[in-house]
C-alpha cells in the first residue's frame, strides 16, 4: 500500500544481475562461427546464355544480404530486447536454427 507496484526496485535487481551475470559469461574462440538472420535480401542478375555463350535475356533473383547489410544499420536502429530505440545492436547465435528463431515474422 505504501510503494508504487508498477515501479521496480532497481536496486536487487541490478545486484541480481551483477551476481548472476559473471555464469552466463561465455568466451568465443577465434574463427568460431556465429550466424545471423534477418528479414532481407539483395538482387542478383542472373544471366541466360545460348550454347555459344552469348547472352540471351537476364533476369533478377533474390540473393542473400552482403556482409556489410549484415551489421546493425545506425540510422534505423528499431527497439529490440537489448537495445533501446536508435541505439544499434549486433544480435549473433552460435546455431544457425536459434539465429532464425529471433527473426520476428512480419
Amino acid at each position: 500500500m505504501r510503494k508504487s507496484r508498477h515501479i521496480m526496485d532497481t536496486e536487487p535487481f541490478l545486484e541480481s544481475v551483477i551476481e548472476t551475470g559473471a555464469k552466463r559469461a561465455q568466451t568465443i574462440d577465434k574463427g568460431q562461427v556465429l550466424w545471423k538472420a534477418q528479414r532481407d535480401n539483395d538482387w542478383r542478375k542472373e544471366i541466360l546464355r545460348d550454347e555459344d555463350g552469348s547472352e540471351v535475356d537476364s533476369f533478377d533473383v533474390e540473393y542473400p544480404c552482403k556482409a556489410e547489410r549484415m551489421r546493425p544499420l545506425a540510422y534505423c536502429a528499431y527497439e529490440g530486447r537489448v537495445n533501446p530505440k536508435e541505439i544499434p545492436c549486433l544480435y549473433l547465435s552460435t546455431d544457425r536454427d536459434t539465429a532464425m528463431t529471433e527473426t520476428r515474422p512480419t
